[in-house]
């Protein structure tokens, strides 16, 4: 019989493989048609949308990173949550000059003008479904460790009064 830990363990890891298929199966709403992808998980979560740009553009042309923000650590894209030092390590231009890039919050008609630049960039209507998924995996894998902090809070209690 395992351990409520180890079967907390499990399933945790259970949802990280299952966000990297997601994420390998759907590649183009990292590279490319992320500020669509951004904009559907808005829809269905309404969690605010922030974008990666360069600091020294004149106007906003171009994204480099959309995503959205349940809160201020965590930012979730097609790879699901994350933190943004892991975005900034996928990108060379983030990695390399992280001083040439600024957060911004976006709206829906900005990310979506945006995203009308490159002709390649997938429909809000192809990335509903891919979103639905993130978002209740994501939800879950929430669900898990904030669980699984309660329990350790209990145990650290229950150690502290023997």
């Amino acid at each position: 019989m395992a351990l409520v830990g180890e079967s907390m363990s499990d399933d945790i890891e259970t949802i990280c493989d299952q966000l990297l298929e997601l994420a390998n199966d759907n590649i183009e709403f990292y590279y490319g048609g992320c500020p669509v992808f951004a904009v559907a998980l808005h829809d269905l979560s309404r969690w605010p949308m922030y974008a990666l740009v360069d600091r020294d553009a004149y106007a906003l042309r171009e994204v480099l990173h959309a995503y959205v923000r349940p809160d201020r650590r965590t930012v979730v894209d097609v790879w699901g949550p994350r933190t943004l030092t892991a975005i900034y390590a996928d990108f060379d231009q983030l990695r390399l000059h992280p001083e040439s890039v600024k957060e911004v919050h976006l709206n829906r008609a900005t990310l979506l003008r945006l995203s009308g630049a490159n002709p390649y960039c997938p429909t809000i209507a192809a990335a509903l479904p891919i979103a639905r998924e993130v978002l209740a995996l994501t939800r879950q894998l929430h669900q898990l460790r904030h669980s699984h902090c309660r329990f350790e809070d209990e145990c650290t209690k229950q150690r502290g009064t023997r």
